[in-house]
């Protein structure tokens, strides 16, 4: 069901072909740092600030960082949306 009759994948690859593969630095140029990546109907973009000041000088070191991810996905990138009903 994945393959053709003629031995390709869904998308057109065959079996041993890679999708194609976009990366891009700076993306934003707001942003301290950011990168754009693509890989087939996959799409990434990441954005990052900093660095800061501690919160809490007490817990801030010279040799070491904490680096504080967040993941944001839309809701229809999830698998898990579901259409809201139109009201009136």
């Amino acid at each position: 069901e994945f393959m053709s009759p003629e031995g390709l994948r869904v998308d057109g690859r065959r079996p041993g072909e890679v999708r194609r593969l976009q990366c891009r630095i700076g993306a934003i140029q707001q942003a301290d740092g950011s990168s754009y990546v693509e890989q087939g109907n996959t799409k990434v973009l990441v954005h990052i600030k900093g660095p800061k000041e501690a919160e809490q000088r007490a817990r801030a070191a010279h040799d070491r960082a904490l680096i504080t991810c967040e993941f944001e996905a839309l809701p229809f990138a999830t698998g898990q949306y579901k259409p809201q009903a139109k009201s009136d």
